[in-house]
């Protein structure tokens, strides 16, 4: 799988990856969480914007 895993790292257009990540089984999403531990970010809320932007992320708290 290294071609496809090789290809998700090039993809740059957001709504592409969203829409292949919530495409996902529940099973590969929960292996895909395990394997990021961590994530760096100068900003605390942009991550989280960004992924309530793209409908990844629940914004009401």
């Amino acid at each position: 799988p290294l071609p496809a895993v090789r290809a998700t790292l090039a993809e740059r257009d957001a709504d592409r990856l969203a829409h292949a990540i919530t495409a996902l089984p529940a099973a590969d999403t929960a292996t895909a969480r395990a394997a990021f531990t961590s994530y760096g970010s100068c900003s605390v809320l942009e991550p989280l914007e960004d992924l309530a932007a793209l409908g990844l992320l629940d914004a009401t708290p």
